[in-house]
């Protein structure tokens, strides 16, 4: 994860970790000493046309 607390921004890595009915869940990639910030994530399978293995999320506060 790379956080940025000026901006109010976090990059967070996640792997592929299984697939339901309708959704693939992924994991987030904890570093050593490091909390986790969203743990899993869900994302419908209709979203990509093929499974990914890893992405990214940013999440920004934006108010």
């Amino acid at each position: 994860m790379s956080e940025n607390k000026e901006t109010l921004k976090a990059e967070i890595d996640l792997i592929f970790e299984r697939a339901t009915k309708n959704t693939w869940k992924f994991e987030e990639v904890i570093q050593p000493g490091i909390a986790a910030v969203m743990n899993s994530l869900y994302i419908q399978k209709s979203t990509f046309k093929n499974q990914p293995n890893r992405i990214k999320v940013t999440i920004e506060v934006i108010e």
